[in-house]
């Protein structure tokens, strides 16, 4: 039995797969780590711990530290976020004027319904990645399902990444 573990060390987040091997009468924890450079990697873990803290400590704590613009779950332009079923906001990374906002009509830059489009995935396949359009600019998103174990209530955890942010558009959101 293995699994992701994450942890800082050496002023970084350091991602590790943890292995426990059984050798005689003795158990072993085998495994191996790396500092993501990867940001699809480093959404889906975040999204992933992210439930697991839902799980653990129930969905008002989790949208207490979802919306901590400083906390465990925003790092650099990768935050999380999470809705309802029908499109309510209750956490946001970035932005915390959309918590309480419905927001399932909400359309990208090219007219796609961006969260009603994940939250059919989510419904439809429990985890997806989906692309959309940003400010003009592409966007990759990892949503997962997250079901409050005190209210059994689901609501769709995502997080989403640039893959092809550059000086130029940096300097364009300045312009």
């Amino acid at each position: 039995h293995g699994g992701w573990v994450s942890y800082y060390w050496n002023h970084g987040l350091n991602y590790s797969y943890v292995k426990t091997v059984q050798k005689g009468d003795k158990t072993y924890i085998v495994g191996t780590g790396f500092y993501p450079e990867s940001s699809k990697f480093l959404v889906k873990q975040l999204v992933k711990r992210a439930i697991q803290t839902g799980i653990d400590f129930g969905a008002p704590e989790l949208f207490r530290r979802i919306n901590n613009p400083t906390g465990d779950f925003v790092m650099g332009d990768v935050y999380l976020w999470a809705y309802d079923m029908f499109g309510n906001a209750f956490a946001h990374g970035r932005n915390l004027a959309i918590v309480g906002q419905n927001r399932l009509s909400w359309k990208d830059s090219q007219g796609k319904y961006r969260n009603k489009i994940m939250i059919d995935l989510v419904q439809e396949k429990g985890s997806a990645w989906v692309d959309y359009d940003e400010y003009g600019i592409n966007k990759f998103a990892y949503v997962d399902s997250f079901v409050d174990p005190k209210t059994d209530k689901q609501y769709m955890i995502g997080g989403g990444y640039y893959p092809r942010i550059s000086e130029d558009v940096i300097i364009s959101f300045v312009k």
